[in-house]
């Protein structure tokens, strides 16, 4: 697993659930190498920029 940093947005990779969580805190666990888990028992992913998309499709 990635240690994700602060600000860090992760959502479910389960393509029907969409929640989301925010990293506040890295982790700073010696064992940290499992992935962050969904209650519906998928692994979370890191979001993709959404901010720079949205930046861009603002010109109109």
């Amino acid at each position: 697993m990635a240690n994700y940093a602060s600000g860090t947005v992760l959502t479910c990779s389960h393509g029907e659930c969409g929640c989301r969580v925010r990293v506040e805190s890295e982790c700073g666990c010696a064992h940290a190498d499992e992935p962050y888990v969904c209650t519906c028992g998928a692994p979370m992913v890191k979001v993709v920029d959404e901010g720079a998309e949205l930046a861009g499709s603002s010109a109109g």
